[in-house]
């Protein structure tokens, strides 16, 4: 057991694989790493052989435009897999392309560790089938669904999420604490996909003129560059501060968030918030037809109730972010409910030793495995 590919194809599923691939050196500090990823999991000693963000489209629209290239990069993926030859692949995230990398990896002969579930409970339930077919090992990060996946009969493992250990890590840094010490701010996380921010950044960033008395930070994920946020109106209290998330949610006092692991982050550091979201419209009405969730944050999901507001679509304007967030910033019952029901969140989400408890029961599974 020394050879692993991994593959991430967006921002949270490569967090998720450059603290896991820690972990697992740990326990095999001699083992080889290769795959699909970023600079997170270079710096963690991984070969990258792709960069994900060549590939990093969501919804229906988005990826039939790019199909060309996300088909390109799984034939190069299969390629680079065989080259490698692992002891096992691990896949995070990303099921629409690594789902197929699973099948092509067990017909292969390879051990597949898929690592966060693909979302079966929210649509494409019959992928079910070709999970209990071709993945050897599925660790879920939601505390449902294990009882799900039992409902299937198959069986998965649960550690906790592990957003809350790295959040309870979390040092902010003592200059950006000073830097921004008597400004009441409030962060606005947009996204890491170009096409996220095409869709929602101007818009979000609309309400800044109504709240003069507080300071508006654009948490930009540290890989775009600034051509990306041309469409912010820099004004005296706003700004753009690359590669900081974790310091901007840990000094505001409220946020707008993207939905997506965002949402679920900023409950962890017990920012109330209003979230939003935006697609294409053919996304959006496709979604609607095959979706089976009644919520898109993280943070409703998982408490199973409306505990934040979720803007979606042409509901997720200037007027309706501004009416939130007045809500936020000057109801105070309205604001410590929703503190009050985080708190509960966060004692349904587990184990704070999530990696390493996944790195250990892997290093475990694989021993048996190779004997």
């Amino acid at each position: 057991m020394s050879r692993f590919f991994i593959v991430c194809g967006e921002a949270s599923g490569e967090l998720h694989a450059s603290n896991l691939v820690k972990e697992l050196k740990l326990r095999a500090p001699f083992a080889e790493f290769s795959g699909f990823g970023g600079k997170k999991i270079a710096a963690q000693g991984v070969d990258v052989v792709f960069d994900y963000e060549k590939i990093a489209f969501m919804g229906f629209k988005e990826v039939f435009l790019h199909l060309k290239t996300i088909l390109s990069a799984l034939k190069f993926c299969k390629t680079k897999l065989l080259e490698f030859k692992p002891d096992a692949v691990i896949l995070f995230d990303y099921p629409g392309f690594n789902m197929r990398i699973a099948e092509f990896a067990r017909k292969n002969g390879i051990i597949v560790i898929y690592y966060i579930s693909p979302q079966i409970w929210a649509w494409k339930e019959n992928r079910i089938k070709k999970i209990k077919r071709n993945i050897d090992l599925l660790i879920c990060i939601l505390p449902f669904e294990k009882k799900y996946y039992k409902k299937h009969n198959y069986e998965v493992q649960y550690f906790g999420h592990p957003l809350v250990k790295l959040i309870e890590a979390h040092k902010t840094d003592s200059d950006f604490i000073e830097k921004y010490k008597g400004k009441k701010v409030i962060a606005i996380l947009p996204g890491s996909r170009k096409q996220e921010l095409a869709r929602m950044l101007a818009e979000m960033t609309k309400v800044v003129k109504y709240f003069s008395e507080y300071y508006f930070i654009v948490a930009a994920s540290s890989n775009m560059d600034i051509s990306c946020f041309e469409q912010v109106k820099l004004t005296t209290n706003i700004e753009i501060v690359f590669g900081k998330t974790y310091d901007v949610l840990s000094i505001a006092h409220a946020g707008i968030i993207k939905s997506g692991t965002s949402t679920l982050e900023a409950a962890l550091f017990n920012l109330p918030m209003v979230v939003c979201y935006k697609t294409s419209a053919i996304t959006y009405q496709l979604s609607k037809i095959f979706a089976k969730v009644k919520f898109i944050s993280l943070v409703n999901l998982i408490a199973n109730k409306p505990i934040v507001v979720e803007l979606i679509q042409k509901n997720m304007n200037e007027i309706s972010i501004k009416e939130e967030l007045s809500k936020i910033l000057n109801n105070e019952n309205y604001r410590l409910n929703m503190l009050e029901n985080y708190s509960k969140l966060k004692s349904e989400l587990g184990n704070t030793e999530a990696y390493r408890s996944a790195a250990q029961y892997i290093n475990e599974f694989l021993k048996k495995k190779f004997r």
